[in-house]
C-alpha cells in the first residue's frame, strides 16, 4: 500500500474547469456552450447579465400580470346584462331587426351566407348618435368567419359611410351619417360571410356533421329590440342534405328557449322557385344582450371544413409553449452538467491510501464525496475514537426506567440504546467544537465520577430539544459545504448558461401559469383542467431545470485530487481494514467496559472507523444509532437526516 506522503494528491495545482468530452454530440454541444459563455463575457459580464435579467424580469412581470391581474376576456356578469337595459334607451332602441340569409357554398366549397339586414331604429330627442354599431362573430369554434360588407344604405337608398374593424373574436361595423339622428331611421346592411359551419360530431357522437349554429343578433347588441324577423334561404338541393329538423331559439344571460325552425309553404309570399325557405319571428321584446340563434345540421361533406385560424392556433399552442421552453432548459441543464459544469479531471488513477489527507476533515470530505448525510454519525464516532467523548451503551432495567429516571416506555423489551458523554476538547478543530456545541450545548462541562456531563443520543421530543438540534446539525453541514467552496475544492459555475437557466425558468413558470389562467375561460372552458395540469407539469420541469443550475458546484482540480485521495483511502479500507473494523469495532464486536449495572463504555480506537462509516463500509453503527428507522420510536423525533436512514 502506498503511503499518503508520496502521493501526488498533495501537490494539487490551481483550480481548473474540466474540458468537454473528446467526441460525440455532447462534446460538440459542450464546445458551443463554452463559446457562448466566452462571447457573453467578451461583451461584458455586467451588460449581458443586465440584458438577460431585464428580459426575464419583463417576461416574469407579464406572466404575473396575467396570473394575478384582470381577465383579458372575462365571462360576462349579470350586472353587465342589466346595466345596458337601464341606459340603452338614452340613445336609441331597435324597433325591429329583420335578417335575411341566403345560404350556399363558395367556389372552394366553404359555407357562405349573403345577408341583408334591415335595422329600424328609434332615436330620442336627446340622442347624440350619428349612426349605429353592429357587432358580428369573427371566430367560430377555432376558425375565422370571413366577413365582407358590401354596402350600408338608409331607407331611401342613400349610401351611409361605414368602417369595418376586427377586435379579437368580433367584427365591428360602425356607421356614421355625419348628423345627429332623431326619430325613426332605417339602415340596410348588406354583407357576405363565409365559413359559417363547423365540422363537429352529431348529438349521438356517432358521426360527424356540418353544423350551422349562428347568432342572428350578433355579438354584444346593447339596445333592446322590439322584434326580430329571421329568414334563411337555400337551394332545395342543399336542403336535401339536412340531417335533422332545423331549430331556433332565444337566449338572455342564463335564460333561453328552443323551438323548431319552420319551413314555409311553396305558396307563401316569402317562397321563391327552387328554394327552401325557413322563417320565424320573435314577437317579444329582447333586452340588451338578447340573442336569437338558428341551427341547421347538414350531412358530413356538404361543405368544405374550415382550417383553424391563426388566433385559434395561438390559443391552442400558447399554454404548451412555456413547457416546451422548460423542457429545452432542462435539456440544456443536463448537457451543461455533462460538459461545462463537469468535475475537473484529476490524475485519472486511484492509489490506495492508508491515512486521511491532511487538512481534509470528515465534514469537508463528505462534501467532496457528495455524502453529507453520513457526516454527522461519522464525526461523532470519530470524536469517540479520539477520546473527546465517550460512547455509552445503556441497557433497560427491570422496572422499565432508564438510568437517571427518564421514561423508556417506547423501547422494546431488551433493546439497548446509546448516549454520548463529554470528556474534553483537547486538540479539536473549530468544526469539532461546533459539533460538540450542537450535541451538548451550554451544559458541556468536564465529566467527573460524581457528575458526568452527557447528552443522550436517544430521542427527545421536538418541543423540548429537537427543534434546536436539527437546525444545528444542518448548520454544521452547511458550514462544511461553504468550506469546500472557500478552500477551492468546488467552484461556483458562473456564466451566461447558468444565468439563462436560473432566470429563464422563473420567467417560463410565470408565463405558463399566466397564460393558462387567461385561456381557461377564453373559449376552451372544457380544457381548464388540462391547462391546470399542463401548468403543474411545466412547474415541475422548470423546477428541475432550476435545481440543475443552482445545485451544481463541480469539483476543481484541487477537489478532484482530494476526491481521488479519499477513494484511495476507501479502497485501502475495503481491501485491508473492512473485515477487522466490522469484527472489532462494530456495535457487536467492540469491547465494552462495565460502568454500572445498565451502562457500558464502548472501546473505539480505530482511526479509520469514521471513514468506513462515511464510505458506507461499516453500517452497524448507523443502524444502532438510527433509533427512529429501527422502529423503536415513532417518526417525528429530533434525530437529524444523517441518522434517520440506513443506507
Amino acid at each position: 500500500m502506498a503511503d499518503s506522503s508520496s502521493s501526488p494528491a498533495h501537490n494539487a495545482g490551481p483550480p481548473a474547469p474540466a474540458a468537454p468530452p473528446a467526441s460525440g454530440f455532447v462534446a460538440v454541444f459542450g464546445r458551443r456552450l463554452e463559446r457562448l459563455d466566452r462571447w457573453a463575457d467578451a461583451i461584458g459580464i455586467g451588460r449581458k447579465r443586465l440584458i438577460l435579467r431585464t428580459m426575464c424580469l419583463l417576461l416574469t412581470l407579464a406572466g404575473l400580470a396575467m396570473l394575478l391581474g384582470k381577465d383579458l376576456t372575462p365571462p360576462d356578469t349579470l350586472d353587465e346584462y342589466l346595466h345596458p337595459a337601464k341606459t340603452s334607451a338614452d340613445e336609441f332602441l331597435i324597433r325591429n331587426l329583420s335578417v335575411d340569409y341566403t345560404l350556399d357554398a363558395d367556389a372552394q366549397g366553404h359555407s357562405r351566407a349573403s345577408v341583408l339586414e334591415t335595422v329600424d331604429g328609434i332615436f330620442g330627442s336627446d340622442s347624440t348618435a350619428t349612426g349605429i354599431t353592429r357587432y358580428l362573430v369573427a371566430e367560430s369554434r377555432g376558425h375565422t368567419v370571413h366577413t365582407t360588407v358590401t354596402s350600408v344604405t338608409d331607407a331611401g337608398g342613400t349610401a351611409v359611410p361605414f368602417t369595418v374593424t376586427r377586435s379579437g373574436d368580433t367584427w365591428k361595423i360602425s356607421t356614421d351619417t355625419g348628423a345627429r339622428l332623431v326619430g325613426d331611421h332605417r339602415f340596410l346592411i348588406r354583407y357576405v360571410q363565409t365559413e359559417l359551419t363547423d365540422h363537429v360530431q352529431d348529438a349521438q357522437n356517432t358521426a360527424f356533421e356540418d353544423s350551422l349554429n349562428w347568432s342572428v343578433t350578433g355579438e354584444r347588441w346593447l339596445q333592446g329590440i322590439g322584434g326580430v324577423d329571421v329568414t334563411v334561404r337555400m337551394d332545395k338541393a342543399l336542403a336535401a342534405h339536412l340531417t335533422g329538423e332545423p331549430s331556433w331559439g332565444v337566449a338572455w344571460a342564463i335564460l333561453g328557449s328552443t323551438a323548431s325552425f319552420d319551413r314555409v309553404a311553396d305558396d307563401d309570399p316569402l317562397a321563391q322557385p327552387g328554394q327552401a325557405v325557413f322563417h320565424n319571428r320573435v314577437l317579444s321584446t329582447l333586452p340588451p344582450f338578447g340573442t336569437v340563434w338558428v341551427g341547421f345540421h347538414f350531412a358530413d361533406g356538404t361543405f368544405m371544413p374550415s382550417d383553424r385560424s391563426l388566433l385559434e392556433w395561438m390559443r391552442l399552442l400558447a399554454p404548451f409553449l412555456p413547457i416546451l421552453v422548460g423542457v429545452g432548459l432542462l435539456l440544456l441543464g443536463l448537457l451543461a452538467r455533462a460538459t461545462v459544469w463537469r468535475n475537473a479531471s484529476g490524475r485519472g488513477i486511484v492509489i490506495a491510501e492508508s491515512t486521511p489527507q491532511a487538512g481534509v476533515d470528515l465534514m469537508l470530505a463528505s462534501h467532496i464525496l457528495g455524502r453529507s448525510r453520513r457526516s454527522i454519525v461519522a464525526s461523532l464516532l470519530d470524536l469517540a475514537v479520539r477520546g473527546n467523548v465517550r460512547l455509552l451503551r445503556v441497557s433497560p432495567v427491570t422496572d422499565g426506567r432508564v438510568d437517571g429516571g427518564n421514561d423508556r416506555a417506547n423501547s422494546p423489551a431488551g433493546r439497548h440504546w446509546y448516549e454520548f458523554e463529554y470528556v474534553h476538547e483537547a486538540a479539536l478543530t473549530d468544526a469539532d467544537k461546533d459539533l460538540l456545541n450542537a450535541v451538548f450545548g451550554d451544559a458541556r462541562i468536564i465529566s467527573t465520577k460524581r457528575r458526568p456531563a452527557k447528552r443522550s443520543m436517544r430521542p427527545v421530543r421536538l418541543d423540548v430539544r429537537g427543534g434546536l438540534l436539527r437546525p444545528a446539525f444542518r448548520q454544521l453541514s452547511l458550514r462544511g459545504w461553504r468550506r469546500s467552496l472557500a478552500e477551492g475544492y468546488r467552484r461556483v459555475p458562473n456564466g451566461f448558461v447558468r444565468d439563462l437557466l436560473t432566470w429563464g425558468v422563473i420567467a417560463t413558470t410565470a408565463l405558463q401559469w399566466g397564460l393558462s389562467r387567461q385561456l381557461a375561460y377564453d373559449g376552451i372552458e372544457s380544457q381548464a383542467w388540462l391547462l391546470f395540469w399542463v401548468s403543474v407539469a411545466s412547474a415541475a420541469v422548470t423546477f428541475s431545470a432550476f435545481t440543475l443550475a443552482v445545485t451544481r458546484y463541480p469539483l476543481t482540480r484541487k477537489g478532484a485530487l482530494a476526491r481521488e485521495h479519499l477513494l484511495g483511502l476507501r479502497e485501502y479500507i475495503r481491501v485491508a481494514e473492512q473485515l477487522r473494523i466490522n469484527f472489532l469495532q462494530s456495535p457487536s464486536g467492540a469491547l465494552y467496559t462495565q460502568r454500572r449495572a445498565s451502562v457500558e463504555v464502548a472501546d473505539l480506537n480505530d482511526p479509520l472507523l469514521a471513514y468506513a462509516i462515511l464510505f458506507g463500509l461499516e453500517r452497524g453503527w448507523r443502524r444502532e444509532l438510527d433509533l427512529a428507522s429501527a422502529g423503536a420510536l415513532p417518526r417525528g423525533w429530533w434525530l437529524p437526516r444523517d441518522l434517520d436512514r440506513t443506507p
